[in-house]
């Protein structure tokens, strides 16, 4: 399945645990991290806002957001791996792919590469897929 170029507004977003929200957030940063090292994400990009769009509707406290800011070191798939255990319905799981997707399309339209297109392909329907 390709990276979804729309999704469906959650009119009632599933209620997350404070290590889900946390994990949820990590993982779409380091997917930035991982997918636009060589590209770069200035602050005022899709990702960076669509980060900020989903700090706001999981409502995550501003100390948590800090904590995860300072978290730079764990690899995407391990966090995608921490995330699917803190997960108790497949409603959250549904949200939370859902999350990943639309991360994966602001990704592919910051790089602008084709290459990058291809591995989100890759990583969505390899372990995205599979995993959540």
């Amino acid at each position: 399945m390709p990276i979804k170029q729309y999704s469906v507004p959650w009119v009632f977003i599933p209620t997350l645990e404070e290590k889900a929200k946390y994990y949820l957030i990590l993982e779409i940063s380091a997917m930035i991290r991982h997918f636009l090292q060589i590209h770069g994400c200035p602050e005022d990009s899709g990702p960076r806002n669509h980060i900020q769009r989903v700090k706001k509707e999981i409502n995550i406290s501003e100390r948590l957001f800090e904590d995860v800011a300072s978290q730079n070191d764990l690899d995407h798939i391990e966090l995608l791996y921490k995330l699917k255990w803190c997960l108790t319905s497949s409603r959250q799981k549904r949200y939370c792919k859902d999350v990943i997707n639309s991360m994966a399309f602001y990704i592919s339209n910051q790089a602008m590469d084709s290459f990058v297109t291809y591995k989100l392909n890759e990583f969505i329907d390899g372990e995205v897929e599979h995993t959540l």
